[in-house]
């Protein structure tokens, strides 16, 4: 995850640990570098210009929860060059949403080659801020892995789409999932119990801003708010930080057959970073390091939890998850967070992949997670610091809420997509030259935290629902 708390000095220590070294995965920099950074990369519209090419919010967000896929539609987006099998392995699942969705189901087709955000909506179309749930449904599962179809794209359409990813390594894990979802939602009874579960390490200043500024509230609240489990009627269960050991989170995911799993599976942890092609990479990226490890330790099995962890006898079946981590869900190629437009883009992995551990929990043999949201690139811990007393974390609180009441997964991001799209308009504005310029904290501020909104995503069915009949 995310780093320290700026010091006097506003020395901001980036995120990540390097797994090989047990050190910061990046070097710190200080809020002056960073608006440095910012000011050379962003362009700067006259005064009175809107941006060409920031997407805005649509003004539509009081409909986003409705969550009728009769009408609000559902559709998957198949890319060209994508093997036909899978498609045809998750049937089962498309065929319900279209019982589901009626005349709002839609196939539709992505070009790599040729199509962008806007090139692809305007085939299809329909146009930012203009939805047309007839021609493009708000529910879009993309299909397929991040070569095929960018993370951008993903990014772009969730400001106004509900928007998941299935990218799983092989057919049999596509069909997998898929019968997994069917299975969940017209079984006879729910397979989960109504309990959130909340884990995070209390290790380092990193994991100390996390523990006392997103997992401490979301579980007991703060001001006047009740913590979010109790909020939606669920009991929560806190791992925290001596508590956060791999063991006990590894057990909420191994359960008995006489204790149904939890609903909702909620961490916050440094993630495990190795270098381009390590030999861990594939495997590890992502991982989530437990209370087990300490700073400067090179990171050993015994210290994360990892997709070698959830044995074929773990209990996920209908589970939600989400990993507030460093690449939780996913690495791009090439580090969102260039130095300069002058130096050459730092490549952080041989191509973008999924990481291993979200994707086991969706494909699992004895019945896999709805959905796993968590980050794309680096978790900015710094966008979550206090405001005063206030936490900042009402996207968290609502996306949880959302999830939990019962609404569909591509839902839960809303709010990110929302602050994201309105954080780039003021961060552009920030810049004209017919304001007052921010200061150098201001601006490495608010380009975290737009960064960070913009980096969370769902790997999943957008369409799927934790059911309401979730047991005691």
């Amino acid at each position: 995850m995310s780093d320290a708390d700026p010091s006097t000095d506003d020395l901001l220590a980036l995120n990540g640990i390097d797994g090989s070294t047990g050190r910061p995965a990046f070097e710190a920099l200080s809020t002056a570098r960073i608006a440095q950074i910012v000011r050379a990369l962003l362009p700067r519209p006259t005064s009175g210009d809107e941006p060409d090419d920031e997407p805005q919010p649509s003004g539509a967000e009081p409909v986003r929860g409705v969550g009728d896929l009769a009408m609000e539609g559902w559709a998957v987006v198949v890319p060209k060059g994508l093997d036909p099998a899978i498609r045809a392995a998750i049937e089962p699942l498309c065929a319900l949403r279209r019982e589901q969705a009626g005349k709002r189901y839609a196939e539709l087709d992505f070009d790599p080659e040729q199509d962008d955000f806007r090139v692809w909506l305007e085939r299809h179309e329909v146009s930012p801020g203009s939805p047309d749930r007839n021609l493009v449904p708000k529910y879009l599962l993309l299909l397929g892995p991040p070569s095929l179809i960018p993370f951008e794209l993903q990014h772009l359409l969730g400001i106004e789409y509900g928007v998941g990813r299935l990218a799983l390594e092989t057919v049999a894990e596509y069909a997998a999932y898929a019968a997994s979802v069917v299975r969940y939602e017209t079984a006879a009874a729910a397979s989960t119990a109504r309990e959130a579960c909340f884990w995070g390490p209390r290790r380092d200043p990193a994991t100390e801003l996390s523990s006392d500024d997103l997992l401490a509230p979301l579980v007991k609240g703060w001001g006047r708010s009740c913590g979010v489990a109790e909020d939606a009627g669920f009991r929560a269960t806190a791992l925290l930080a001596d508590e956060a050991t791999k063991k006990s989170l590894v057990d909420a995911l191994h359960r008995p057959a006489a204790q149904r799993p939890p609903t909702l599976v909620f961490t916050a942890s440094h993630g495990a970073v190795w270098p381009s092609g390590h030999a861990r990479q594939a495997a590890e990226q992502g991982a989530l390091l437990a209370n087990d490890w300490f700073p400067g330790e090179i990171v050993e099995p015994t210290h994360r939890v990892a997709a070698d962890d959830v044995t074929d006898d773990a209990r996920v079946h209908g589970l939600v998850a989400f990993f507030f981590a460093c690449y939780g869900v996913a690495t791009p190629a090439v580090d969102g967070y260039p130095r300069s437009r002058a130096e050459p883009p730092r490549i952080i992995a041989p191509g973008p992949l999924l990481s291993a551990l979200p994707r086991r929990l969706l494909a699992h043999p004895r019945g896999g997670a709805l959905g796993v949201f968590g980050h794309v690139d680096r978790a900015w811990g710094y966008s979550i610091r206090r405001a005063g007393a206030v936490p900042q974390i009402g996207p968290f609180h609502e996306g949880i809420l959302r999830v939990l009441a019962g609404a569909p997964l591509g839902d839960a991001l809303g709010s990110f997509s929302v602050r994201y799209a309105a954080l780039s308009a003021s961060l552009l504005g920030s810049l004209d030259r017919g304001v007052t310029p921010p200061s150098d904290r201001e601006l490495a501020q608010r380009w975290i935290e737009r960064n960070d909104a913009q980096g969370y995503v769902l790997l999943g069915d957008p369409g799927a629902r934790v059911r309401g009949d979730v047991a005691p």
